[in-house]
């Protein structure tokens, strides 16, 4: 229940801010991927889309250690389904931005 009261807070937030992807967008995407991970049904597709995203503007338009904290955050909830073909090649895909 706390991540679907999160994940709405998130979307109104993506759907309020501008066109251009930012550092908040990042965030909210990061953010807003880590809630789907974390439901009692994880939704894999919809938080690798948005983790794409967010990773997408970090290594292209945007630079915050914030931001990359929470898709490292991102990537330790996606632990447990690394099996997941798709998710361990977003895992893989990070690595250079989430290096401590």
């Amino acid at each position: 229940m706390v991540w679907t009261r999160a994940r709405e807070h998130l979307r109104a937030a993506l759907r309020l801010q501008d066109d251009e992807y930012s550092r908040e967008g990042a965030l909210r995407n990061a953010l807003l991927a880590t809630t789907y991970v974390r439901q009692d049904q994880p939704e894999l597709d919809k938080a690798l889309a948005l983790g794409n995203q967010a990773v997408q503007t970090l290594t292209g338009q945007v630079t915050s250690a914030r931001c990359i904290k929470h898709v490292r955050n991102l990537v330790g909830a996606l632990g447990p389904y690394r099996r997941t073909t798709a998710v361990r090649q977003f895992c893989n895909d990070t690595k250079d931005l989430i290096i401590t």
